[in-house]
């Protein structure tokens, strides 16, 4: 599903709403989730899931073209852990 599809399903379900607040809406959330990881704070949604930023270590690795050894620098990540309720869903036939 693109963002796009979420906003016009938005939309269809709050028929009050103008599908240009719900852009709005949407983008302010998704900000507030990218700025909170960013500054290393976890997110939660409860029933939904969990974001928690992650720190990669430097690491060496290999050009896969040359096949020599390269240096990776440290990398910032994200990692999603599913809610029960979301990962109930998803192995139900419900």
């Amino acid at each position: 599903m693109l963002k796009s599809d979420l906003i016009k399903e938005l939309a269809e379900k709050n028929p009050h709403l103008k599908e240009k607040d719900i852009k709005y809406l949407l983008e302010s959330f998704l900000s507030i989730i990218k700025d909170s990881i960013k500054e290393d704070k976890r997110v939660e949604l409860r029933s939904f899931g969990v974001f928690t930023p992650s720190l990669k270590k430097a690491r060496e690795g290999l050009n896969p073209k040359t096949g020599k050894k390269i240096r990776v620098e440290t990398k910032k990540s994200v990692r999603f852990k599913p809610g029960k309720v979301l990962f109930d869903s998803l192995n139900t036939d419900n």
